[in-house]
């Protein structure tokens, strides 16, 4: 949640707590002594709190398995050191990683933040460049719904340089369907659709993950888009 919504939030929960106070007879509120925020915990005090909290069975165990601390980059991550992710835009920082549970991490950063990450979105080696951001899947999304939308709109000489930015070789494209269920895999292989506009287009490489070399495996079935038209 973005800051100034979190302070949002904080503020209405604080006056429905203080009119339900005020009105109904015995209606008591304790203050949890687990905040991380200025003039509270820190966000390391915070999670060594939250290592003994009554939320947690036992303490997690340090170091995590193996297959609990292979990071993005394929090395392991060590509970308290160093590591490189990303914010919800893809913008790169650094933070200190403590173990959480499972294949989840804390990651600490500045004195008061801290987030919450799979192992596979923590990076022990710096970024090569950290100015560029670590956004494909949401770029894709984006321009693939914009080209979707160029096309319902009948704007072709939109779509076609949304194509040349997603595609800038000249390859076939294909539409991954269920024939099960008749729809089709929207962009980035996430969720379904039966508009064959708004289906995610891939190239041939793309198709691998579900249909390997093959254009019908299972339940899948790779189509041309130009079948599609």
């Amino acid at each position: 949640m973005r800051y100034l919504a979190r302070l949002e939030m904080q503020h209405n929960r604080t006056r429905i707590r203080d009119y339900l106070c005020n009105v109904f007879t015995g209606y008591t509120f304790k203050a949890s002594d687990r905040k991380c925020g200025l003039g509270d915990l820190t966000n390391i005090e915070w999670i060594n709190a939250d290592y003994v909290s009554k939320r947690r069975f036992r303490p997690p165990n340090i170091p995590a398995a193996d297959y609990n601390s292979l990071s993005g980059d394929k090395k392991t991550i060590q509970h308290g050191s160093k590591v490189w992710t990303t914010d919800h835009k893809g913008r790169w920082y650094q933070g200190t990683a403590f173990v959480n549970i499972n294949n989840m991490w804390w990651v600490a950063y500045g004195k008061y933040g801290y987030t919450n990450k799979a192992c596979f979105e923590l990076f022990v080696d710096r970024p090569a460049d950290i100015r560029t951001k670590k956004n494909e899947r949401a770029r894709r999304q984006r321009l693939e719904d914009m080209r979707a939308r160029a096309v319902a709109g009948m704007n072709y000489r939109r779509a076609e340089v949304l194509r040349k930015v997603l595609f800038p070789e000249p390859e076939p494209l294909f539409m991954i369907l269920n024939m099960k269920d008749g729809v089709y895999f929207r962009p980035n292989y996430s969720g379904y659709t039966s508009d064959t506009i708004r289906a995610g287009k891939y190239t041939r490489a793309e198709l691998k993950p579900y249909l390997g070399d093959a254009d019908e495996k299972d339940d899948l079935k790779a189509v041309p888009i130009s079948q599609a038209a």
